[in-house]
């Protein structure tokens, strides 16, 4: 529909053929250009040349289409994710629908309002649903800031294994932006006890980095939490070794 209704000049075709004609009139690809380089630095297939190439035109196609946010740090890896798995152009009309109809307003624009909107609605999310963690935070002066923010600008791209992210982005593209709060809230379930158990930052980011990069982490459970009760009846996916009636169990006391 976005595709549909777009006048030429918004058309991907024609942003290509603008890139080269515009250059350094446009602030945004400097800070493409550095990023580029970091995007998925430890995957082979993500950070190859190819998709790197894909990634560089698709933001500077949306940049030029959309000049009021441009390009903010962490719409690479968002786009990079796209680009691996469609075509580029349906990977700029994605990245267009999920950066203006699915994510807040102002996520990726230079104030990052929105962003910073959201970081305060997690906030006060953990401390309804998790009040014992978030007491535990507050007495010890730890900030969950600093951790989180990069997990929803960057969508949990950077945070979790693949696998999980694809089916986490399966949730937010059918539910909305709310899927990123239950996220977030079910790793913080999940390390619950060994976060209780540490009293400063350092700690705390080193239990949360630790958790999800780390293979033995059961990103499936968070995954299993975050579906609906009715999931498993409709799409029983691929997720083994996992009773979901028991992971279930636990959706009515986070969400």
């Amino acid at each position: 529909q976005k595709k549909e209704s777009a006048p030429p000049e918004l058309q991907y075709e024609y942003l290509l053929t603008k890139i080269n004609t515009l250059g350094e009139e446009v602030k945004s690809f400097k800070d493409i250009e550095k990023d580029i380089p970091r995007t998925y630095p430890t995957s082979t297939i993500m950070s190859s040349q190819q998709n790197l190439q894909k990634t560089r035109n698709v933001l500077r196609a949306y940049a030029i289409r959309n000049p009021e946010i441009g390009y903010c740090q962490s719409m690479n890896f968002l786009c990079a994710l796209l680009c691996f798995y469609l075509e580029e152009d349906y990977a700029y009309w994605v990245l267009a629908a999920l950066i203006e109809d699915i994510i807040p307003n102002d996520y990726y624009s230079p104030s990052m309002v929105g962003s910073r909107v959201d970081q305060q609605v997690f906030e006060s999310c953990v401390a309804w649903k998790l009040p014992k963690l978030y007491a535990h935070f507050k007495s010890n002066n730890m900030l969950l800031e600093p951790i989180t923010c990069p997990w929803l600008l960057c969508q949990y791209t950077t945070a979790l294994p693949m696998e999980a992210v694809c089916r986490i982005w399966d949730c937010l593209f059918w539910e909305g932006s709310v899927v990123n709060l239950r996220i977030g809230l079910c790793i913080l379930r999940l390390k619950q006890a060994d976060l209780l158990a540490v009293k400063d930052f350092i700690d705390m980011y080193s239990v949360l980095r630790d958790s999800v990069s780390n293979s033995l982490f059961n990103y499936r459970s968070i995954i299993c939490i975050n579906q609906p009760k009715d999931y498993y009846s409709k799409y029983p996916g691929n997720v083994p070794k996992i009773d979901p009636n028991n992971m279930l169990s636990k959706v009515d006391t986070l969400m």
